[in-house]
């Protein structure tokens, strides 16, 4: 069981949740996972919100290029309207960012987890609910 979530990258045991906010609000619109660390993210929105709905443009960080319904930034920024493009992106993305920064506020997260692994996907999804409802007294400011 142990070396299907060991992520390569991480070195380590890992457990991936793809994650959808609204870039206007911060909220959590979608939420998918738990799925192993070994499993890259494209595969894991093709399978999950990319067949969900397939008709929408989404922004995704560079993890997500070259999938024609995901803008991402460039990986080398080669030109002056490269830069332009990623810094643009950048500022879209920052309440994106705020929040996955309040998901991460809780430090179980990032801990080794010590319990049955099922309970895993249910923690992190009442931990998203509580930043949802944080998210709705406490606003990410624009």
């Amino acid at each position: 069981m142990q070396q299907v979530f060991y992520s390569g990258k991480k070195k380590q045991h890992t457990i991936k949740y793809e994650i959808g906010v609204s870039i206007h609000t911060g909220l959590i619109v979608w939420l998918s996972g738990g799925v192993s660390g070994a499993v890259h993210d494209l595969t894991i929105a093709k399978d999950g919100i990319l067949k969900e709905h397939p008709d929408r443009l989404f922004i995704g960080d560079k993890g997500y290029s070259g999938h024609e319904n995901i803008i991402t930034p460039f990986k080398s920024p080669q030109t002056e309207a490269e830069l332009q493009w990623n810094k643009i992106l950048g500022a879209v993305r920052v309440s994106v960012e705020h929040t996955f920064g309040r998901i991460k506020s809780f430090h179980c997260l990032n801990t080794p987890w010590r319990h049955n692994i099922l309970y895993h996907p249910i923690v992190f999804y009442v931990i998203t609910n509580l930043v949802n409802f944080d998210l709705l007294f406490y606003p990410i400011k624009s």
